[in-house]
Parts: C-alpha cells; structure tokens; sequence
C-alpha cells in the first residue's frame, strides 16, 4: 500500500524551494500551494485511517495568473518535494459536447492505467490549466455534462466511467484535491 508522509506547508515548502528558482513574484503563491498539500496530505491520512471524505474539510484552490507565469512549475516541483501524484488535464480540450476526444472519465482513466499504482493514484491531487477557456454552451445538455463533471470532483466520491468494451469502470476521487489554473 502506498503511504504518504506528512508534512508540514513550511516543510513541503522548504522542500521545493531546494529544487527550484522561484522568482519573488512566485514565493507567496508556492508558500500557499505548499499550505493546499499539506492539507491534501493530512486529509488522505485521516481517510487511510478511517475517517470518511464527507468528514473532512474539502479544500480545492483556483489559480489565477496569466499564462506563462509558472503555474504548472510549481506545482510540479511542490508536488515532487512531497511525493504527491499530479494529473493534469486541459480545460481548452472541454467543447460543446463536453470532454472533447476523450470523456472527463476516461482522461481519469488514461491517467489511472498510466500511472499503474491503484492507491497512488487514489491520492492524487488533479490540475485542471486552462479553465478560463472551458466552453459552456445555452445547451442544457453541454452545461450539465461539463458541470456535472466537475462537480464530481469537488464533492468527491465515485465516477463511473464508459469503457471501450462497453464496460463501466468506477474511479473514487474521494481523496482527490483539485487545483484550476
């Protein structure tokens, strides 16, 4: 079974920081993501021990900064420095009839069989770039599909996935955190 350490913001901070360059516009915003993994960390233990999501303060973060500034730098080198799995998806790729080329849970899925490790993957912290250009159409359908996603994730618990067999695959996000840029 996978186990994840705890740590502390400032510990998971001090971390990254030893791999990486933050220019000084960057440091607040490492300092707060680091804050976001150490809660995501403690709210996974709890659960391994136990507890259940519904018990325990969600908390999922919004970035806003302009592209190019170092959004997913960070969060790549802040997920390193604590050994959290990150899975990053597109929010451009989301169109009119939802997750465009691949449903929202088959990305999850891809992601799942990617990454090979069933209780890594369980722990993962997702980011979602990009979401000032998800595509949310008059159509009641469009809207329901892509909020319905993603309310999903926020809420946590299962998602039931379409397989190319005609299968249904059922994917917990229960310990997820999720992150928009």
């Amino acid at each position: 079974m996978f186990e994840c350490k705890l740590m502390s913001a400032d510990e998971i901070f001090d971390k990254a920081m030893t791999s990486m360059a933050p220019l000084p516009s960057q440091e607040s915003c490492a300092r707060e993501l680091a804050s976001i993994f150490s809660c995501h960390l403690t709210n996974v233990a709890l659960m391994d021990a136990g507890l259940y999501a519904d018990e325990l303060p969600r908390q999922h973060a919004i970035m806003v900064a302009p592209t190019g500034v170092g959004k997913t730098y960070l969060l790549r080198h802040i997920a390193a420095a604590c050994g959290v799995n990150m899975i990053f998806m597109d929010g451009s790729s989301l169109a009119r009839d939802g997750w465009k080329g691949a449903s929202f849970g088959q990305q999850l899925s891809a992601a799942k069989r990617v990454l090979g490790d069933n209780d890594r993957f369980a722990r993962s912290v997702l980011f979602i770039d990009e979401c000032d250009k998800m595509r949310l159409h008059n159509h009641e359908s469009d809207v329901g599909n892509v909020m319905d996603n993603l309310l999903q994730l926020f809420n946590g618990g299962d998602v039931t996935v379409g397989t190319d067999d005609k299968q249904t695959e059922t994917i917990d996000v229960s310990r997820f955190t999720v992150i928009m840029g």
